[in-house]
């Protein structure tokens, strides 16, 4: 099975200084992804705000990876 885990579900201009971060792996992504490979899993951790990535490059690679799954995140400093 592939997975897609997104490190950031922005995909727009950061719109404050909140959003302005170092890009990073986050923890619980690491978590998550490390979870999944021990059980055998294909992962993939993807963060499109690091790599300036619009929704359709975005959708592009899911659509080039076909994962089963896309886990899609929800950080406060994101929501807008």
């Amino acid at each position: 099975m592939s997975v897609i885990l997104l490190n950031s579900a922005t995909v727009s201009k950061k719109l404050d200084e909140l959003q302005d971060i170092y890009p990073h792996v986050r923890l619980g992504v690491a978590s998550i992804a490390a979870y999944i490979r021990e059980r055998g899993h294909r992962v993939r951790i993807v963060d499109p705000q690091a790599n300036k990535m619009g929704m359709d490059a975005l959708l592009e690679l899911i659509e080039i990876i076909r994962p089963k799954w896309v886990g899609i995140p929800a950080y406060t400093e994101e929501i807008y």
